[in-house]
Protein backbone atom coordinates (compact mmCIF):
# COMPACT_ATOMS: atom_id res chain seq x y z
CA UNK A 1 0.00 0.00 0.00
CA UNK A 2 1.04 3.48 -0.97
CA UNK A 3 1.04 5.94 1.80
CA UNK A 4 1.96 9.48 1.66
CA UNK A 5 3.35 10.73 4.80
CA UNK A 6 3.77 14.40 3.97
CA UNK A 7 -0.60 14.36 4.50
CA UNK A 8 -1.27 17.41 7.24
CA UNK A 9 -3.28 16.37 9.76
CA UNK A 10 -6.47 18.01 10.09
CA UNK A 11 -8.62 18.61 13.11
CA UNK A 12 -12.56 18.47 13.05
CA UNK A 13 -13.11 21.56 11.35
CA UNK A 14 -10.81 20.52 8.41
CA UNK A 15 -7.74 22.85 9.73
CA UNK A 16 -4.33 21.58 10.38
CA UNK A 17 -3.59 20.86 13.63
CA UNK A 18 -0.22 22.00 15.00
CA UNK A 19 2.06 19.35 16.54
CA UNK A 20 2.44 21.91 19.44
CA UNK A 21 0.57 25.76 19.60
CA UNK A 22 2.08 27.90 17.06
CA UNK A 23 4.24 25.23 15.66
CA UNK A 24 4.05 23.82 12.25
CA UNK A 25 1.30 21.32 11.10
CA UNK A 26 1.32 18.07 12.39
CA UNK A 27 2.04 15.42 9.38
CA UNK A 28 1.00 11.52 8.96
CA UNK A 29 4.94 11.33 9.31
CA UNK A 30 5.10 13.14 12.65
CA UNK A 31 2.58 11.61 14.45
CA UNK A 32 3.99 8.05 12.92
CA UNK A 33 7.11 8.82 14.36
CA UNK A 34 5.66 10.07 17.50
CA UNK A 35 4.08 6.77 18.11
CA UNK A 36 6.62 4.59 17.01
CA UNK A 37 9.35 6.13 19.04
CA UNK A 38 7.27 6.12 22.29
CA UNK A 39 8.66 4.10 25.22
CA UNK A 40 5.84 1.28 26.69
CA UNK A 41 6.54 -0.75 29.22
CA UNK A 42 6.75 -4.35 27.88
CA UNK A 43 8.46 -3.76 24.71
CA UNK A 44 10.91 -5.94 23.99
CA UNK A 45 14.30 -5.14 22.13
CA UNK A 46 13.31 -6.49 18.38
CA UNK A 47 9.63 -4.57 18.95
CA UNK A 48 11.82 -1.45 19.71
CA UNK A 49 14.09 -2.36 16.92
CA UNK A 50 11.12 -2.84 14.64
CA UNK A 51 10.09 0.61 15.60
CA UNK A 52 12.89 2.17 14.91
CA UNK A 53 13.19 0.84 11.66
CA UNK A 54 9.80 1.63 10.61
CA UNK A 55 10.09 5.30 12.30
CA UNK A 56 13.58 5.79 9.82
CA UNK A 57 11.55 4.48 7.05
CA UNK A 58 8.57 7.62 6.96
CA UNK A 59 10.55 10.35 8.86
CA UNK A 60 11.68 11.82 5.75
CA UNK A 61 7.40 12.12 4.55
CA UNK A 62 7.06 11.53 0.60
CA UNK A 63 5.32 8.32 -0.28
CA UNK A 64 6.16 4.82 1.50
CA UNK A 65 5.19 1.56 0.62
CA UNK A 66 4.02 -0.47 3.42
CA UNK A 67 3.41 -3.50 4.23
CA UNK A 68 -0.24 -4.60 5.86
CA UNK A 69 2.06 -5.45 9.32
CA UNK A 70 3.79 -2.20 8.98
CA UNK A 71 0.71 -0.37 8.87
CA UNK A 72 -1.14 -2.18 11.62
CA UNK A 73 1.96 -1.29 13.76
CA UNK A 74 2.05 2.07 13.00
CA UNK A 75 -1.41 2.18 13.57
CA UNK A 76 -1.21 0.70 16.71
CA UNK A 77 1.25 3.18 18.09
CA UNK A 78 -0.57 6.34 16.98
CA UNK A 79 -3.51 4.75 19.05
CA UNK A 80 -1.74 4.38 22.05
CA UNK A 81 -0.33 8.08 22.36
CA UNK A 82 -2.61 10.63 20.72
CA UNK A 83 -6.88 11.90 20.90
CA UNK A 84 -9.25 10.52 19.04
CA UNK A 85 -9.07 13.19 16.42
CA UNK A 86 -5.62 12.41 15.20
CA UNK A 87 -6.22 8.41 15.70
CA UNK A 88 -9.29 8.91 13.32
CA UNK A 89 -6.99 10.80 10.94
CA UNK A 90 -4.28 8.66 10.67
CA UNK A 91 -6.13 5.35 10.48
CA UNK A 92 -8.00 7.01 7.39
CA UNK A 93 -4.98 7.55 5.76
CA UNK A 94 -3.50 4.08 6.66
CA UNK A 95 -6.51 2.19 5.94
CA UNK A 96 -9.35 1.85 3.91
CA UNK A 97 -11.41 -0.45 6.05
CA UNK A 98 -14.38 0.92 7.83
CA UNK A 99 -14.28 1.81 11.60
CA UNK A 100 -14.84 -1.34 14.05
CA UNK A 101 -12.65 -3.51 11.68
CA UNK A 102 -8.96 -4.53 13.31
Amino acid sequence: MQVDFDTVLLDIRGKPIETEPGGPPMTLAYAACEGLLALKAGDSGIDKAKCYRLAMAVVGGGTVNLTPEDAALIKAKIGEIYAPIIVGRAFDLLDDRVIGEA
